[in-house]
């Protein structure tokens, strides 16, 4: 599966609003945006997908022809599938059958599917996102997102800030001890360590769980570098310094006192120059250690 993309559903397959009245069919060529996959040819390990909630609407076929068999006893159907089809491989009973089967897919030519997903439709806009919640998406709605989004394929696949592992590298060589901690599952530990050993960001401890500021304080940590203004107003509160990329939901708390705020990481670390030193290679590293 390849050419992960994010596209306006009606731009992909514009027969779906035909029937929409028209301020019904503005607000859909805006609001409906569905994540496209491609398929290469050959055999389609869907089974991979038995598992996914029976909430999930389905995939639709934008092109390519796929071919979903059913095996009974020494007999096959074929059923081809094309542009327009929606296609539900997971499970939605109970997985109980009068007759025993297996279902086989093939991806006959190279094919693109537009994934409905239970939260296609809700476009959460970056510079729209003026809060910490999102309200948008229901409590289990943004659970599964948060999910999804710490799970080991996602991890895996995820890039740095530009400049984040230069400046933290830059703290560690001037004598900075790093601890890493995350706001997510402890069982998201093994694969976030890996991750961050991918993209060579050093740290000497890496926590997965809830509760940072408190632990924070209580180890004696000296900054906290976070994103949420919930966060960054505890550890004010808790006596840390605190410092943050600007995004919509902090901005605000960029003019406070005690919060270090930039928009990249190379500023960011400018900005705590007076705090924990030098981090630039090229400018030497202080001596001013101390736990970051």
């Amino acid at each position: 599966m390849t050419d992960r993309q994010i596209t306006p559903l009606l731009e992909l397959d514009p027969d779906l609003g035909l029937l929409l009245a028209e301020d019904r069919l503005q607000a859909a060529e805006g609001e409906l945006r569905v994540v496209v996959h491609s398929l290469d040819a050959g055999p389609w390990d869907a089974g991979r997908l038995s598992g996914a909630s029976p909430d999930h609407v389905g995939m639709l076929v934008l092109d390519g022809v796929l071919a979903r068999e059913v095996l009974v006893s020494d007999t096959v159907s074929t059923e081809l599938l094309g542009p327009g089809d929606v296609v539900r491989p997971w499970r939605v009973h109970d997985g109980s059958s009068l007759l025993r089967h297996q279902v086989r897919w093939s991806v006959l030519t190279r094919s693109r599917f537009a994934l409905l997903d239970r939260r296609f439709g809700v476009e959460l806009s970056y510079a729209a996102q003026h809060t910490w919640g999102i309200d948008r998406l229901s409590p289990e709605q943004l659970a599964q997102c948060i999910a999804e989004t710490h799970g080991p394929e996602l991890v895996a696949a995820a890039e740095p800030y530009p400049g984040a592992v230069e400046v933290i590298r830059g703290w560690r060589a001037g004598g900075h001890t790093i601890h890493v901690a995350s706001h997510r599952a402890p069982h998201a530990h093994d694969h976030t360590a890996q991750w961050l050993e991918r993209i060579g960001l050093p740290f000497d401890e890496l926590r997965c769980d809830y509760g940072k500021v408190d632990w924070a304080a209580g180890a004696g940590i000296g900054l906290l570098v976070d994103d949420s203004p919930v966060n960054l107003l505890a550890a004010r509160a808790a006596g840390l310094h605190a410092a943050t990329l600007r995004h919509p939901w902090n901005a605000q708390l960029c003019a406070r006192e005690g919060i270090a705020c930039a928009e990249d990481w190379p500023a960011l670390g400018d900005a705590l120059v007076p705090l924990l030193g030098q981090w630039r290679v090229d400018g030497g590293a202080d001596d001013n250690s101390g736990r970051a």
